[in-house]
């Protein structure tokens, strides 16, 4: 036995509809962007992202991938 009813729509909330639009939005934007573009965005998040860190965790992070920095 079933309790949902054909005629019954679940009405999305506000959340998924946000989430579904940004999705979309954002799969647009990327669609149009080409490598340069990527890679700027790229290097902007990256470098915002590594404002948190400390020097000594930004350290050990290039002595573990990128050690020839450090010299």
């Amino acid at each position: 036995m079933s309790f949902f009813h054909p005629k019954h729509t679940i009405m999305p909330t506000t959340s998924s509809l946000k989430e579904s639009l940004t999705e979309a939005y954002v799969t647009r934007v990327i669609d149009g962007l080409d490598l340069d573009d990527c890679l700027a965005i790229l290097h902007d998040y990256m470098t915002k992202s590594y404002e948190e860190y400390t020097l000594e965790e930004i350290k050990e992070e290039v002595e573990e991938y990128y050690p020839d920095l450090l010299e």
